[in-house]
């Protein structure tokens, strides 16, 4: 279950920069999430999940 809370943090994180702030807060916030994940993450699967959730995120409401 935290693995899922971890996950709409970063979303929630992301969507936020970029509805309050700007499209280039929304990059930094994904460029953020990356470089936590690649520090602190060792587990493949979830480094996956982690950058799908933050840049996937991204792409969708830069997409609208």
């Amino acid at each position: 279950m935290e693995v899922i809370y971890w996950q709409l943090a970063v979303a929630g994180s992301t969507a936020a920069a970029y509805l309050f702030g700007s499209r280039l807060y929304s990059i930094g916030a994904a460029v953020l999430w990356s470089l936590w994940t690649f520090a602190m993450l060792s587990y493949g699967p979830l480094v996956i999940l982690q950058l799908f959730s933050s840049w996937g995120t991204f792409l969708a409401i830069d997409a609208f």
